[in-house]
């Protein structure tokens, strides 16, 4: 019933009936009830798709303590992306690190390259937040090499957005248009329309750069 909520978007049916999954299967031997572990899992998910970020955190650590304790390293890397995603939503650039780091070590330890890939992509965006762009820059295009060859438009498209936002404040406004009319066919293609907010704002920065005022205010 949960999956069904969900897949109608239904996130406050779907957290209730997750809620009571839990609390049937609270006290229950972990190993023998993995279910118990990818409730929490998914709990965390909704806590954090609805903004309220304590319950998110709280329902994902302690997911992740179960995963580690039944071996399911591949959810257990998906819950360190999520505590690495809700710290950097509070600003807390540090501890998402770690479990962005975390999410790295695991992937690399049972050779997803792709998730591996996306940990890179997001270490690379807490630089970029920093304004430590040499440090992004590998980072984010390990993250863009990877998503292009799967054809992952969204991610590669978020990778070459931040790429252009550092060519643009190095002044490389060349580099930055070529990137941005590329990271354009990326985000239509990609059908999602949340990456649009991101490449309006590099556009705005671009057009701001070359004091095109008019296109500035378009976008």
């Amino acid at each position: 019933l949960a999956d069904y909520y969900n897949s109608k978007v239904n996130l406050a049916k779907a957290l209730w009936h997750r809620k009571l999954c839990c609390e049937l299967l609270k006290g229950r031997d972990p190993v023998a009830h993995p279910r118990l572990a990818l409730e929490h899992l998914h709990l965390g998910s909704i806590y954090q798709c609805v903004g309220e970020m304590e319950s998110a955190l709280f329902f994902s650590k302690e997911a992740l303590h179960l995963l580690n304790s039944i071996g399911d390293h591949v959810s257990a890397a998906t819950v360190c992306n999520n505590l690495g995603s809700v710290y950097r939503e509070l600003e807390i650039l540090d501890t998402s690190d770690i479990y962005f780091r975390k999410e790295a070590e695991i992937t690399q330890r049972i050779h997803d390259t792709v998730q591996w890939s996306l940990a890179q992509g997001n270490l690379g965006e807490n630089q970029f937040l920093r304004g430590n762009y040499e440090a992004a820059k590998p980072l984010l295009q390990i993250d863009l090499s990877a998503a292009r060859g799967r054809e992952d438009f969204g991610v590669a498209s978020n990778a070459l957005l931040l790429l252009a936002e550092i060519s643009i404040s190095a002044g490389d406004l060349i580099a930055a248009g070529n990137q941005l009319d590329t990271a354009e066919i990326w985000v239509k293609r990609s059908g999602q329309a949340i990456r649009y907010s991101l490449y309006y704002a590099a556009r705005l920065k671009y057009f701001s750069a070359k004091k095109d005022l008019a296109n500035a205010l378009l976008y």
